[in-house]
């Protein structure tokens, strides 16, 4: 049945075309709904991430306030990091620098693919840095 506005059109079709068409459907409904793009993880997911940049972070020495940056960077289909840059820099360079430092130690994450075709996969990751002694009040 087709619908043009207000009218509809009802069609005849062999029981042949009928069957084929509901297989070319059911094909094509197995495979909607599937995410094929690659999953990059931190070893021992985001929470072991969130303590391994606190535990590994250090604040440049004379450093205050509070500023939260972001770090572009490539994972190679092993797990490696490569490419990392500043998308959200700080004035001060010495978070920046950091903030690249911590990145650059990052263990090979777990790479995932759905695919045959491996490629490095793009992340961005914001990094907090603030002064230890302050107190901030949300």
């Amino acid at each position: 049945m087709t619908v043009l506005g207000n009218q509809a059109v009802f069609v005849t079709l062999p029981s042949e075309t009928l069957s084929q068409l509901k297989t070319k459907a059911d094909e094509i409904r197995k495979h909607l709904f599937e995410n094929y793009d690659p999953i990059c993880e931190f070893p021992g997911g985001n929470g072991l991430l969130k303590e391994w940049l606190s535990a590994n972070n250090r604040i440049p020495e004379g450093y205050k306030g509070h500023e939260r940056v972001v770090v572009l960077f490539k994972v190679q289909p092993d797990g490696e990091i490569t490419d990392a840059k500043m998308l959200k820099q700080s004035k001060n360079e010495a978070v920046n620098e950091g903030a690249l430092r911590l990145v650059g130690e990052m263990p090979k994450f777990r790479v995932k693919y759905y695919t045959p075709k491996k490629m490095p996969v793009g992340m961005a990751l914001p990094i907090v840095f603030k002064d230890p002694n302050a107190i901030y009040i949300r």
